[in-house]
């Protein structure tokens, strides 16, 4: 095969794929017959009540029916969420902006994976022999101030709460940077909180791939995890709001500084004051 047939061919596959990021789901419009919902007794065409939303697939229970209501728990069913992980990791702009202007059949909900990540990466963490566990005799015998542990506790025993307060404040800093932005159409302040839930639910797949490599090879890379997390982060955004690389890198690593320090503010505000009660 000749080199100019060889650039041609990637070329061509590079198109390919830049128009699935873009538009990756086709919708068929199958017959659709009369049916009666067995919910509510509307008659009607089509797949879906429009009166109540029950299926029109209703059928008597079976252990196929059960499997695949244990499935659509975990996020293995119609609204897949092993999709929203590849689509994350290969389109994760796009499918935020897939999800913000009203297509949101065909993923599972972003909050609910969000709850289904943060126990597998702990579960992760647990059974792997990855559990961090915070010494803070040990921190305290190496000088470590006293707050600066409080704070490091707090975080570690309420890490739900911790995730969803990151999510907020990072929201409103992208918000600033990026929703207001007038090349970007204001995007607003819940449309920025989701678009947060979505990047943390690809910071989560990132650590539970990084903690998989460090059970298969025994070596864990640290700083490697960051550059990914930093070019992930980056990706997305550019393709959310369209910005070019430059002024992509720049809004995020700067986002990225100033919610480390207004968090670690705000959380030691917060020991501060519990401690305060204590002594009164």
């Amino acid at each position: 095969m000749k080199i100019e047939e060889i650039k041609k061919l990637a070329l061509d596959k590079y198109i390919q794929f830049k128009t699935w990021q873009q538009e990756p789901v086709l919708f068929h419009v199958d017959d659709m017959n009369e049916s009666t919902c067995l919910c509510c007794g509307t008659e009607y065409r089509g797949h879906y009540c429009p009166a109540c939303g029950q299926t029109g697939k209703i059928k008597r229970i079976s252990w196929k029916s059960v499997m695949t209501g244990a499935a659509d728990v975990w996020g293995l069913g119609s609204r897949s969420m092993p999709r929203n992980v590849w689509h994350l990791i290969l389109r994760p702009g796009y499918l935020i902006a897939d999800y913000l202007s009203g297509r949101r059949q065909v993923y599972f909900p972003p909050f609910k994976m969000l709850f289904l990540m943060i126990t597998l990466v702990a579960l992760l963490k647990h059974y792997a022999g990855f559990e961090e566990n915070f010494d803070d005799a040990a921190a305290a015998a190496r000088g470590v101030d006293l707050t600066v542990i409080e704070i490091v506790k707090f975080v570690m025993e309420h890490r739900i709460l911790a995730t969803l307060s990151v999510i907020m404040l990072m929201a409103l800093i992208v918000r600033l940077f990026f929703g207001a932005d007038r090349r970007t159409q204001n995007t607003n302040l819940c449309e920025c909180i989701y678009t947060q839930v979505w990047v943390m639910n690809q910071m989560l797949i990132i650590s539970v791939l990084f903690n998989l490599l460090k059970i298969v090879t025994g070596a864990y890379i640290e700083n490697l995890e960051g550059v990914v997390l930093l070019g992930m982060m980056c990706a997305t955004y550019k393709q959310l709001f369209g910005l070019g690389w430059w002024s992509t890198l720049w809004r995020t690593v700067v986002m990225l500084l100033l919610t480390l320090v207004v968090y670690f503010v705000v959380i030691l505000l917060f020991v501060l004051i519990i401690e305060f009660s204590r002594h009164i």
